[in-house]
Parts: C-alpha cells; structure tokens; sequence
C-alpha cells in the first residue's frame, strides 16, 4: 500500500501533518508524502477532511 495525495482536493489544511506521528508529511501549498518515512498507517487517510488523502495498493496500476 501507499499513501498517495490528490492535488485537485487538496487545500493545504494539514490535518494530516497535525496527526503524522512518523513526520512523513509536509506542505508546499499542499500535502507532500516523504515516501521515506511514511509507513502507510492510514492516519494522515482517515483525518483528511476532504479526502484528498488515499491508501492505494500499487499493483493496482501495473499492467499486466
């Protein structure tokens, strides 16, 4: 899984920072995922208040 950030809902709010106990996220006008440090939890998912926020399985986008 991985967390993945949709720009387009995005509005920079940081909830998800606020509740990142890794550090794995920061702003630059929107959410920024710091793949190195994010654990996939989920936290940062379910506090979004806009849903801008996902889990996603990357074999989903594989070709096969």
């Amino acid at each position: 899984m991985s967390v993945t950030v949709d720009n387009d809902l995005c509005v920079g709010c940081g909830c998800c920072i606020d509740v990142c106990n890794q550090g794995a996220l920061e702003l630059d006008n929107k959410a920024v995922i710091n793949d190195e440090y994010c654990i996939d939890c989920g936290d940062c998912v379910d506090m979004c208040p806009v849903i801008a926020l996902s889990l996603r399985d990357p074999a989903q986008f594989q070709s096969t």
